[in-house]
C-alpha cells in the first residue's frame, strides 16, 4: 500500500475544518495516525481490547443479558458485532487486518462532553469528501471507537483528552483497485408531507 502525501492529509484536514457544527464553539479533535506502522498499532491495540471483550461477548452471556436489552440492541451484538468480532479475530491470527485494512492513514475523530454527538460524524464526512476528491479511497470504521473508550491506557496513549470521546475512524489510502461504479444505495423512505399517495 501505497504511503500518502502528508501535505494531502493536512488539505483533508484543513477542509473538513470547515464543516458546520452543532454546537460552536467547534470542540472536535482529530487524531492523525501517519503510516502503516502507526494505523496497525492502533488496530492491534483495539484488536486485543475486542479478544479480552469476546470473552464475555459471547452467546450465552449475550442470551443472560436478553432481559434487560433492548430487542434492536440485542439483535445488534448477536448479528453483527459478534460475528465481526470473531472475523477480526480470525484474520488478526492469520496475519491480517480486518479492523483497519493496512490503511496508510486513519484519522481518529473525538469530541468534548460539550460537543454535539454528531459534530464528529459532520466533519468526518467532510474529510471522507474531501479525500476523494483528492483521489484518495475511504472508509469509516464505527468499531474502533466502543472498545478504545473502555480503556484508559489506550485513551491515553493516543492522546484522547481527558473526558472527550471517541467518535469515528475514517481510514484512506490510493486505492489498489478502480471502480467504475459507485453502489447503489435506496434511503429506508423518502416522503414529502402532506403529499396523497
Amino acid at each position: 500500500h501505497e504511503e500518502v502525501d502528508r501535505d494531502l492529509v493536512d488539505r483533508v484536514i484543513r477542509i473538513a475544518s470547515t464543516a458546520p457544527m452543532g454546537i460552536p464553539p467547534f470542540q472536535v479533535g482529530i487524531v492523525v495516525l501517519y503510516g502503516h506502522d502507526k494505523v496497525r498499532a492502533l488496530s492491534d491495540d483495539v484488536m486485543v481490547t475486542i479478544q479480552r471483550s469476546m470473552k464475555f461477548l459471547n452467546p450465552f452471556v449475550l442470551a443472560l443479558a436478553r432481559p434487560f436489552m433492548k430487542r434492536a440492541n440485542y439483535e445488534s451484538f448477536r448479528e453483527f458485532v459478534l460475528p465481526l468480532g470473531r472475523l477480526i479475530d480470525e484474520e488478526r491470527e492469520r496475519g491480517g487486518d480486518a479492523l483497519l485494512y493496512g490503511a496508510p492513514v486513519a484519522l481518529l475523530f473525538h469530541c468534548s462532553p460539550y460537543a454535539d454527538p454528531a459534530d464528529c460524524y459532520i466533519a468526518a464526512t467532510y474529510a471522507m469528501i474531501a479525500a476523494e476528491s483528492l483521489g484518495l479511497k475511504t472508509c469509516m470504521i464505527g468499531m474502533v471507537a466502543p472498545f478504545l473508550v473502555h480503556d484508559k491506557r489506550l485513551m491515553k496513549k493516543y492522546g484522547i483528552p481527558k473526558g472527550n470521546k471517541p467518535s469515528i475512524v475514517l481510514i484512506m489510502g490510493y486505492p489498489s483497485i478502480d471502480f467504475k461504479r459507485g453502489v447503489r444505495r435506496r434511503f429506508a423512505s423518502v416522503s414529502y408531507f402532506g403529499d396523497k399517495v
